[in-house]
């Protein structure tokens, strides 16, 4: 009897010390977490001619105010006219990243024609015809004699928007250049990767024809823009 009641109250003093353990685990307070801190240094997009020497102006990354490494990627290729970028990522300690880019683009050799007085503004997609709300798109100059269409493709067939960033120069203000952008993955890859715009002074019409990154080659896509 007597052993009976030694190994009870042994008994209680394990579980008493069980789950006083487990509350002590449950109140202990989490290890923060600091979110790493990623800044571009300098402009966010750049532009050099063919053939420059193109030098990165990098990223600096903290966490917690502490500097840490950052992991730079770039496919800029100087030697050749197109659109680039230069990715940037930091982690901290959990393996939580922190990401940014910066957009490279090389101009080809020659004066550019500046189309700034009839080209800028909004437009309306005039074909292929779209049901309402039909899509719009607008062009901005990002350089003297360059310039930036929000989205060249507009939508598809099913009158879904999908967004085609391009940019495009002349030399004579009525043929444009869409510069290469297959080696930007921003948006998914659905950026412009080629192809011409003929511009209407009559119609004031800009009639695209061009590749998607995304797509791949052999698909040319046509477009023609209103200007609003």
């Amino acid at each position: 009897m007597k052993n009976i009641r030694i190994n009870s109250i042994f008994a209680v003093l394990a579980l008493t010390l069980l789950f006083s353990g487990c509350a002590k685990d449950k109140n202990e307070p989490s290890k923060p977490t600091f979110w790493p801190n990623l800044t571009v240094t300098g402009d966010k997009l750049v532009i050099i001619n063919e053939g420059d020497v193109y030098d990165d102006a990098g990223a600096v990354a903290t966490v917690n105010g502490v500097p840490v490494d950052v992991t730079v990627s770039s496919n800029v290729d100087a030697s050749t006219a197109g659109v680039y970028e230069v990715a940037y990522s930091a982690l901290n300690d959990d393996g939580i990243a922190a990401k940014d880019g910066r957009t490279v683009i090389v101009l080809p050799p020659g004066t550019l024609f500046d189309a700034s007085s009839y080209l800028l503004g909004d437009y309306t997609l005039s074909a292929p015809v779209r049901p309402a709300p039909v899509p719009s798109m607008s062009i901005s100059e990002v350089a003297p004699g360059l310039y930036l269409l929000t989205n060249m493709y507009g939508s598809n067939g099913s009158n879904q928007v999908i967004e085609v960033p391009a940019y495009i120069y002349s030399t004579d203000g009525i043929t444009f250049t869409v510069l290469d952008g297959s080696n930007v993955s921003a948006f998914g890859g659905y950026v412009a990767s080629g192809g011409t715009a003929v511009w209407n002074g009559v119609t004031s019409k800009l009639a695209c024809s061009f590749n998607i990154a995304a797509v791949g080659p052999g698909t040319t896509f046509s477009r023609t823009w209103a200007h609003n």
